[in-house]
C-alpha cells in the first residue's frame, strides 16, 4: 500500500515536472527563433543589396559602351564632315574621286555605327528598370526587418519573465522529489535535457518517448513508485493518474 500511495503522489508531481519543462522548451525556442529569424532576414536583405550592386555595376557598363558609341560616332561623322569639305576643295579630278569614294566607305562605315550606338543606349535604358525593381526589393526586404526587430523587442521581455516564472516553479517541483528520483532524474537531465529526460507511459505499457514496449515488470515498479528508466531510451518514466491495473 505504502509503494501505491507514492506512486500517487510521485505520478502528478512528475507529470507536473514534465509539463513545465514542456513550456521551458517552447518558451526558449520562441525566445531563440527571433535572433534566428532576424538572422535570416539580414542575410535576404544581404544578398539583394549584392545583387543591387552588381545590376548598377551592370548598367554603368551598358551606359559606358553606349557612350562610347556615341562618341565613335561622332567622331566618325565629324571626319566625315571634314572629308566632305575637301571634296569641295579638290584641285584635281583624281583627288575628287579618292575623296568621294572615302566619303562613301565612311558613310556605310557611320551607318553601322549609328546602329550599335542605338542598340546600346537602348539596351543601356532597357536594363535601367531593373535597378529600380531591385531597389525597391531591398526598401521591402530592409522594411520587414525593422518590424521584425521591433516586434522581437517587443515580445521578448514578456518571453524571458515567462521562463523566469516556469524556472521558478520547476526548481519548486524538483525539490518535492524523493531523493532516489531527484538523483537519476538530475543526471538526465543534464545528459539529454529536461523535457527529454523524462516520458509518461501510454496505453500502460508503451514509452511516450521511443514508442517502445515496456517490460510488464517494469510498468510494476513504475506503479509502485520506482524510479525506473525505459530500457530503449533511457527516459525516466511515468504513469498517468488514470493508470488502470485492470
Amino acid at each position: 500500500m505504502s509503494d501505491l500511495k507514492t506512486e500517487n503522489t510521485i505520478a502528478p508531481l512528475m507529470a507536473e515536472i514534465h509539463h513545465i519543462q514542456h513550456q521551458l522548451s517552447d518558451l526558449n525556442s520562441r525566445l531563440a527563433r527571433g535572433p534566428k529569424m532576424i538572422q535570416v532576414q539580414k542575410d535576404a536583405a544581404g544578398r539583394i543589396l549584392v545583387r543591387l550592386e552588381q545590376v548598377r555595376a551592370e548598367y554603368r557598363q551598358l551606359s559606358q559602351t553606349s557612350k562610347f558609341k556615341e562618341e565613335q560616332l561622332a567622331q566618325s561623322e565629324a571626319a566625315l564632315n571634314r572629308r566632305k569639305s575637301q571634296m569641295q576643295e579638290a584641285k584635281t579630278n583624281k583627288e575628287y574621286q579618292a575623296l568621294q569614294l572615302q566619303v562613301q566607305a565612311d558613310e556605310t562605315s557611320n551607318g553601322v555605327l549609328a546602329d550599335e550606338a542605338f542598340l546600346a543606349m537602348e539596351k543601356a535604358e532597357k536594363f535601367a528598370p531593373n535597378i529600380v525593381s531591385t531597389e525597391q526589393e531591398l526598401l521591402a526586404a530592409n522594411e520587414m526587418l525593422q518590424k521584425s526587430q521591433a516586434r522581437i523587442a517587443e515580445e521578448q521581455p514578456a518571453i524571458e519573465a515567462d521562463i523566469a516564472h516556469c524556472s521558478a516553479r520547476l526548481k519548486e517541483a524538483e525539490q518535492k522529489l524523493p531523493f532516489d528520483f531527484k538523483e537519476i532524474y538530475t543526471r538526465l537531465s543534464r545528459s539529454m535535457g529536461g523535457e527529454q529526460s523524462m516520458a509518461q507511459v501510454y496505453d500502460q505499457k508503451y514509452c511516450g518517448g521511443c514508442r517502445q514496449l515496456i517490460p510488464i515488470n517494469f510498468i510494476a515498479q513504475v506503479l509502485h513508485g520506482k524510479p525506473v528508466t525505459c530500457k530503449s531510451c533511457g527516459r525516466l518514466l511515468y504513469m498517468t493518474e488514470s493508470f488502470s491495473t485492470k
